[in-house]
């Protein structure tokens, strides 16, 4: 089925690509349709019905625009190019990723609402099933690779992880792919700003539509993204720094992370594996830093809050080896 979505995907803009050589105006919802998910397409529609864009300014060649969200306003930025669309958005969603990421829900309200002031029609339903990306395929043997090597698990599939172990899943809040951080690797981490993302995390957990169960994979793929920035970040840091901010990453999924999510699909070993990568490189290259007796004492009363006896780095760098029974994944 993904084979023959991709077929689709490259006839249509091929066509479009020709449309455009023989002097027809650019579509710039043709060009966004095969970079987007079905389900963020149809969110971007409602977005535009709800009269939520408003143009900062535009012409034939690029629209820059603000979308209210539900509680932000975010700006996005749309330039037509020799090989299709340039896009650009603040929201976490999109920030901190590759420039192939899929389009977000406001590129594509912003899209829509560009094309139809320029007297272009949106795609129609029959066109976004066949050209929107197919969500990843989820098989028992690629559900079990996941657990076999946590470290490296694709996290698309763990944000739907649960959906597809479900008998009946239910309509639910979809989450950021990560909390709003910046990914340079110039800048040195900063307390701050981890515990700035984790509250974000946590305000997750309070919208309305919010299911413990449901959203856990959501929630499990956005902290591996946050320790992510903070495995690219370590370089530039102290350590210091780091080592605190790692005892606050263990002390958060103990107190907050386990009690805002439901994962009883096994989702909750994701988070840990990186912590302990990340914990076991510290140790290796800091052995000596006299900050490790804060660390034990942040991580020691973490642990025991939860039932976990004596818990110091060493434990927490053990981590990275931890692994599901077999009978937990199949």
């Amino acid at each position: 089925m993904a084979d023959k979505n991709l077929n689709y995907q490259q006839t249509f803009l091929r066509s479009k690509l020709q449309a455009v050589s023989n002097g027809i105006k650019k579509s710039a919802t043709e060009f966004l349709l095969p970079q987007a998910y079905k389900e963020i397409w149809q969110r971007g529609e409602e977005y535009v019905d709800w009269k939520t864009v408003k143009p900062v300014g535009s012409n034939e060649a690029k629209i820059k625009a603000a979308v209210r969200g539900k509680k932000d306003e975010y700006i996005v930025i749309l330039e037509f190019t020799k090989a299709g669309i340039a896009k650009q958005c603040n929201c976490a969603y999109s920030q901190g990723g590759p420039p192939s990421r899929p389009a977000c829900k406001h590129m594509v309200a912003t899209a829509i609402f560009w094309d139809e002031k320029r007297g272009l029609s949106r795609p129609s339903k029959k066109d976004i099933g066949l050209y929107t990306i197919a969500p990843p395929s989820i098989s028992r043997q690629s559900i079990i690779s996941l657990f076999k090597n946590p470290l490296r698990a694709d996290l698309d599939k763990i944000r739907i992880l649960v959906e597809y172990s479900s008998w009946s899943p239910q309509p639910h809040s979809r989450l950021p792919n990560s909390p709003k951080i910046v990914s340079s690797l110039r800048r040195p981490l900063k307390a701050s700003e981890i515990k700035k993302a984790l509250a974000e995390m946590e305000r997750w957990s309070k919208r309305s539509l919010y299911d413990p169960y449901f959203c856990a994979g959501e929630m499990s793929a956005a902290f591996c993204e946050l320790l992510d920035v903070v495995k690219k970040r370590l370089a530039v840091s102290k350590p210091k720094d780091v080592i605190l901010i790692m005892a606050l990453l263990v002390d958060w999924f103990y107190k907050k992370f386990n009690k805002i999510t439901d994962c009883s699909e096994g989702v909750w070993i994701f988070p840990p594996v990186r912590i302990g990568s990340l914990v076991s490189t510290l140790l290796r290259k800091y052995p000596r830093e006299p900050v490790w007796q804060n660390f034990r004492q942040i991580v020691k009363s973490a642990g025991a809050a939860a039932g976990v006896r004596g818990l110091d780095e060493k434990g927490v760098a053990g981590w990275v080896n931890e692994r599901l029974r077999k009978s937990a994944v199949v």
